[in-house]
């Protein structure tokens, strides 16, 4: 008896160790695979013109003289949220509850920020505006952005101080000059600054429909938004989208890789030989670069396409980054909504709205319905329709529920006005 048990102990310690050789000889195996297979999408996405990296994303143009540079005025902006409330209030009680003492607080408001509005007036007027965005997990977008919100909203105050005095010239400079901090924003064309633009742009394109609105007489207010609207940067779907692998890649680098630290060192010496999977850094960042190849690959397909590829990507990147907490739990950052993968649609819908809400100023008195047949829906081809209510005019877009739910651009908007 106890010859067979030692027997079977010897089987068993024998057994053991010939699992322990195998399984360490096929964890080697696939450690070279997958890093084969990380090479081998790292190759893959760069030969598709999808950047791996925070150096891949370096600015191609040459970096302006400080004296070109408007980035270095908007630093010195001190932008508030509580500046830009009191603005939109004092500049809705100007247009809409017309009196002196509203003309006079306006006007004070304005004094009070005339430091930061003879900053825009200097920036603007510069021919390049390079801003250093610090790319990766963690930071915040630059200074600058916010400042040109602020700005713009200072901007509006002044060119609405200006049309309800009758100064249409002054009025119509600002608007310019909202438009050019817009164009500023831009910058090469990322996401943040391709949003903050659009914000700023359709702000001053809804400053000229305000003030074609309520100062009809003077029409150079409906021709400029006309003419604005019909200028309006098309937005290419790919050069927003171009950060994104890269942004992710680096969130896995720096959180990701120091959960797998982590996650080995609680874990017991034994887990391998029971066939537990370790966090693999390497193999999530294969699999996320192969997720977002699947998403840059169909950024030129129509928007049904693009929601169907979208979702599997995003699907498989959550997976590849379940082992990863830290990284799991910041990955929305990056795969959040629709509107980052359909945004030259979203983009055109705006476009299109305010080039029919200028139509619509030209038809006094306003008819209660009417269509434009040569505007159409960029997501299921239908025409743009116009309502006025008797208080406002209602531009809308039509677009599948799948997708969103779109509010018609308004005229005034609803909010007291």
């Amino acid at each position: 008896m106890r010859k067979w048990a030692i027997g079977c102990g010897s089987l068993f310690i024998a057994a053991v160790f010939a699992t322990m050789a195998y399984r360490a000889a096929r964890d080697r195996s696939d450690a070279i695979r997958e890093r084969t297979d990380l090479a081998s999408q790292l190759r893959l996405a760069r030969a598709d013109g999808l950047p791996t990296s925070i150096d891949e994303l370096t600015p191609s143009l040459p970096s302006p003289r400080d004296d070109e540079n408007a980035a270095l005025i908007y630093r010195q902006i001190q932008s508030s949220s509580g500046t830009s409330a009191k603005v939109a209030e004092a500049e809705r009680e100007l247009l809409f509850q017309p009196s002196a003492t509203h003309t006079r607080q306006a006007d004070e408001l304005l004094m009070k920020n005339r430091d930061t509005l003879n900053l825009v007036d200097r920036a603007s007027a510069l021919p390049r505006c390079a801003i250093d965005n610090k790319l990766g997990l963690g930071v915040m977008p630059a200074q600058e952005y916010s400042a040109m919100e602020t700005t713009a909203r200072l901007l509006a105050l002044r060119g609405s101080l200006a049309a309800a005095e009758g100064r249409s010239s002054d009025a119509l400079h600002d608007s310019r000059e909202i438009f050019a901090v817009s164009r500023q924003a831009r910058g090469e064309g990322f996401w943040f600054p391709i949003i903050t633009s659009d914000f700023v742009y359709s702000f001053g394109l809804y400053q000229l429909a305000l003030w074609s609105y309520l100062y009809p007489e003077t029409t150079g207010y409906r021709r400029a938004l006309e003419m604005a609207a019909n200028d309006w940067p098309k937005a290419r779907i790919k050069a927003i989208n171009r950060d994104q692998c890269a942004d992710l890649l680096y969130a896995i680098d720096h959180a990701g890789l120091k959960d797998a630290e982590e996650a080995k060192l609680r874990s017991p010496s034994w887990a391998s030989i029971f066939g537990t999977k370790l966090p693999n850094p390497v193999r999530a960042k294969g699999e996320v670069i192969a997720a977002e190849r699947m998403i840059w690959a169909c950024l030129n397909g129509r928007w049904e396409e693009r929601l169907l590829k979208v979702g599997e990507a995003k699907d498989a990147i959550k997976l590849a980054l379940a082992a990863f907490p830290k990284t799991s739990e910041i990955a929305e950052i990056f795969v959040r909504n629709k509107d980052r993968f359909l945004y030259d649609y979203f983009s055109d819908v705006q476009r299109i709205q305010f080039i029919a809400l200028a139509r619509a100023l030209k038809k006094r008195p306003f008819p209660k319905n009417f269509t434009f047949e040569d505007l159409k829906s960029p997501f299921d081809g239908k025409p743009v329709t116009c309502r006025f209510d008797g208080k406002r005019l209602m531009i809308a877009v039509s677009c599948p529920i799948a997708v969103a739910r779109l509010d018609p651009l308004k005229v005034p908007p609803d909010d007291g006005r």
